[in-house]
């Protein structure tokens, strides 16, 4: 066997695709045409070159259950025996006994028929997606098979129930039943909640008595209309592109679709994202318009330190380091503090802020220094001196050296 691998036919009409792993050892691939044969060598040698090892007798129950172990210490105790248990219940009595690398999405689909079938609702077999699927993924990662049979496989699709809601003669009728009653407070505190909650949109509240109520009917959130064909340019244009900030791309792509009239849900499963968040950008553009589409202001961590300090810490530099030797009144030299440093340095910099009650650290010091442009090490010129013992140096080498002149041969 060379090690490209090698194909050959056997007795019994067989093609036998033959080569060794990445850890040497030999193995076999059977296919019914040479052409197959081929390219299932093909397939396993690019396996064999990326590092892929086939795991032969690793079986979707093993992995999934070494995998939660290695998941213990990653996520909530809760989460994770929600997810051992929907593993444990729901994937290995029907998939449990596959082959990892056998895996295929029919047999995925097939498990999520029978769930259907026992009764699961769509909502619960859509996390055991979720969550098998991440499974998947990571053995991809581990290189314990090549692709992962749940890309090509969707979770079942929801079905939304529509909500029955109460008219404003049966929410009349209701409270008249309750008046005078010992939870009359009771559902007047819940229809109050229900009131100033984000779920339910209400046009008209009636009175507390419904004596001359209002009509109620729930509203269907969506964006405003543009108030000109400017700001309808602009937001089409800024969902569009490419170069903009991604988080005015984001919400403007809200807009324009609410525009489309596509409802929150479908929003949210366009783009990826959760419901409330459209519902919270489309509130905001509503209100703001266009202004609305940027990050509130005051977002982000405000700064630990005030314009004040800061200028304190750009102009101390500038003062004489405690340590440092200046003529006293009798000519003496002397120090402020002759343990301190006589020059400044970043860690004598942040010692001397912190005195003064500035909490910083000497990384920070020297962000703010190099931002602002000053330096804190003063350069000294040695070449004069007022010392009279101080010997001048000699006259400095040439800037070039001299061309040797050849010997004539």
């Amino acid at each position: 066997m060379t090690a490209e691998g090698s194909v050959y036919r056997r007795k019994d009409g067989r093609w036998v695709a033959q080569y060794g792993d990445a850890r040497g050892k030999v193995r076999y691939v059977y296919r019914k045409t040479r052409g197959e044969a081929k390219k299932a060598l093909r397939e396993a040698l690019q396996d064999r070159d990326e590092g892929y090892v086939p795991a032969d007798k690793l079986t979707v129950g093993l992995y999934v259950e070494g995998w939660m172990e290695d998941r213990r210490d990653t996520v909530g105790a809760r989460t994770w025996r929600v997810q051992e248990s929907m593993l444990r219940n729901r994937v290995n009595p029907y998939v449990g006994d596959v082959r990892l690398r056998k895996l295929a999405p029919a047999d995925v689909r097939g498990m999520y028929r029978r769930l259907l079938s026992d009764g699961l609702t769509p909502s619960t077999v859509g996390r055991v997606h979720a969550i098998l699927k991440q499974a998947m993924r990571d053995a991809v990662r581990d290189k314990h098979i090549r692709d992962s049979p749940l890309e090509d496989v969707k979770a079942p699709k929801l079905e939304r129930k529509e909500k029955n809601i109460l008219t404003p003669d049966e929410l009349r009728r209701l409270l008249e039943t309750v008046r005078g009653g010992r939870f009359e407070g009771v559902f007047y505190l819940c229809l109050l909640m229900l009131r100033s909650s984000k779920a339910v949109y209400i046009s008209a509240w009636p009175n507390h008595r419904m004596g001359k109520g209002e009509e109620i009917m729930p509203k269907l959130l969506c964006a405003r209309a543009p108030e000109d064909t400017e700001e309808e340019r602009k937001i089409r244009k800024l969902a569009n592109s490419r170069h903009a900030p991604a988080d005015w791309i984001f919400r403007a792509r809200i807009v324009s679709l609410s525009w489309q009239g596509l409802r929150t849900t479908r929003i949210a499963e366009e783009l990826g994202c959760h419901s409330k968040t459209v519902r919270k950008h489309l509130h905001r553009f509503n209100a703001l318009g266009i202004d609305g589409l940027g990050d509130r202001p005051g977002a982000g961590r405000k700064p630990r330190l005030t314009e004040l300090e800061r200028s304190w810490i750009i102009a101390l530099p500038r003062m004489e380091p405690p340590g440092r030797l200046v003529r006293g009144g009798g000519g003496e030299l002397e120090a402020f503090d002759e343990e301190r440093e006589a020059h400044w340095t970043l860690d004598a910099l942040a010692v001397a802020a912190q005195q003064r009650g500035i909490k910083v650290s000497r990384s920070q010091i020297r962000r703010i220094l190099l931002r602002e442009g000053v330096r804190w090490r003063n350069t000294r010129l040695w070449a004069e001196s007022e010392d009279p013992e101080f010997v001048p140096k000699e006259p400095g080498s040439s800037y070039s050296t001299p061309t040797r002149q050849r010997a004539p041969r």
